[in-house]
C-alpha cells in the first residue's frame, strides 16, 4: 500500500510540474492561447530553435522570452531547494540554507566583481568562476566562525551567517559605490530577476542540476547517518568531516552559479524541504530529490507572480520570496524555542 501511496505522490508531483510550467508559458502581458503554444513547442521539437527572423511576434515571445525565462526559473528553484536539503541535514538545523548561510551574499560579491574588474567576451564564464569562488569563500568563512567558538548551535550557526552575509553585502554595496555609472544594469539583478533569461542561462542552469544531482546523491545517504550524530556516523564507518566539506562545497557552488544567473533568490532553500519532508517523509534521498521538484515549481509560482502582479511591470523574484520566507523563517524560530 506504501508504494503505490509513494507512487501516486511523485505522479502528483509530475503532473504539478507540467501544470507549473504549462500555466506560466501562458501568462504574461501578451496573451497567448495554448493551441499556439503547443504549435510553437511542436516546432521547437521537430526543428530544433529557429532564428527570431524566422518567426512571428508572438512565436518569438514564446521562444526567445517566456520559455526561457520559465525553465530558467524551474532549473534555478531545483538548485536552491536541493541545495538547502543538503544543508539542514549537514548542520542538522531546519534553518540552514544559501541565503541565510550567506553563500548567496558571497556568489553575488563574486559575480559583481567579475563584472566590474573582468569585462570583456570573458564575461560569462568570469561571472560564474567570481560567483563560485564568493559563494565557497564566504561558507568557509561562516563555518569557520561557528567552529571557532566549538558550538554548532543553532543560534551560533544562524548568527554566524547573518553577520557574514551583512558584511558581505556592505562589501558589494561598497564595490558599487566605485562603479556608480554602472550600477543600473546590475540592480533588478542584485534582487533576483529571471528577466535576461535566454537559452544559453538555460543550459547552464540544466548542467547545474544535472552536476548537483550526480554529485550529492550518492552521498546523500550518509546524511540519514549523520543525523543520528557525529560518534554514531563515526562508528557506522561514515568519515564525517569528509562528507560534510564534500557535500557543502557542491552544493554552494551550485548555488552560487544561480546567483550568478538570476541573483540572490532567498528562502526557496529554507522552506521547501519543510514541504517536502510534509509530504515525502524526512530521508534525505527523498527530501533531496522530492526537493529539485517542488522547488522547481515554487520558483515558477514566484516568477510568475513577480510578472503578474504589478503587469505591465513587474517585481523582483526575490521580492515575492523573501515575502513568503521571512514570516516562515520567523515560525521556524519560535517553533525551535517553544
Amino acid at each position: 500500500m506504501r508504494g503505490w501511496v509513494r507512487v501516486l505522490r511523485w505522479g502528483l508531483f509530475m503532473a504539478l510540474t507540467v501544470f507549473f510550467v504549462w500555466g506560466a508559458v501562458l501568462v504574461g502581458a501578451a496573451e497567448v492561447s495554448p493551441p499556439r503554444v503547443w504549435a510553437a513547442l511542436l516546432r521547437l521539437l521537430r526543428e530544433g530553435l529557429p532564428g527570431p527572423s524566422r518567426l512571428g511576434v508572438t512565436d518569438r515571445i514564446l521562444l526567445y522570452v517566456r520559455l526561457p525565462r520559465v525553465l530558467l526559473a524551474f532549473l534555478s528553484g531545483a538548485v536552491l531547494a536541493g541545495a538547502g536539503a543538503v544543508y539542514q541535514g549537514v548542520f542538522r538545523n531546519p534553518m540552514a540554507d544559501p541565503y541565510v548561510l550567506g553563500v548567496s551574499a558571497g556568489g553575488a560579491l563574486g559575480t559583481a566583481t567579475a563584472v566590474f574588474v573582468l569585462p570583456g567576451e570573458w564575461l560569462p564564464l568570469s561571472m560564474m568562476v567570481g560567483a563560485f569562488t564568493g559563494g565557497a569563500a564566504a561558507l568557509l568563512l561562516v563555518y569557520g566562525i561557528a567552529g571557532s567558538v566549538r558550538s554548532t548551535a543553532t543560534e551560533t550557526l544562524l548568527l554566524s551567517g547573518i553577520s557574514v552575509s551583512l558584511f558581505l553585502s556592505a562589501l558589494l554595496s561598497l564595490l558599487l559605490t566605485f562603479v556608480r555609472d554602472r550600477v543600473g544594469s546590475l540592480v533588478f539583478w542584485m534582487m533576483g530577476s529571471f528577466s535576461t533569461a535566454d537559452w544559453d542561462k538555460v543550459g547552464v542552469a540544466l548542467g547545474l542540476v544535472l552536476g548537483e544531482v550526480l554529485l550529492v546523491v550518492p552521498w546523500v545517504r550518509d546524511l540519514d547517518v549523520l543525523s543520528m550524530g557525529d560518534e554514531t556516523a563515526v562508528g557506522l564507518g561514515v568519515r564525517v568531516v569528509r562528507v560534510r566539506l564534500y557535500l557543502l562545497l557542491v552544493v554552494s557552488l551550485a548555488a552560487s552559479g544561480v546567483v550568478a544567473l538570476c541573483g540572490p533568490v532567498g528562502f526557496v532553500g529554507l522552506v521547501v524541504p519543510h514541504m517536502v519532508r510534509r509530504l515525502l517523509g524526512a530521508r534525505h534521498v527523498r527530501v533531496f530529490t522530492g526537493g529539485l521538484w517542488l522547488g522547481g515549481m515554487v520558483m515558477v509560482a514566484a516568477d510568475t507572480l513577480a510578472r503578474v502582479a504589478l503587469s505591465p511591470s513587474e517585481l523582483p523574484v526575490g521580492v515575492v520570496t523573501a515575502l513568503v520566507g521571512v514570516p516562515f523563517f520567523v515560525y521556524l524560530l519560535r517553533w525551535r524555542r517553544g
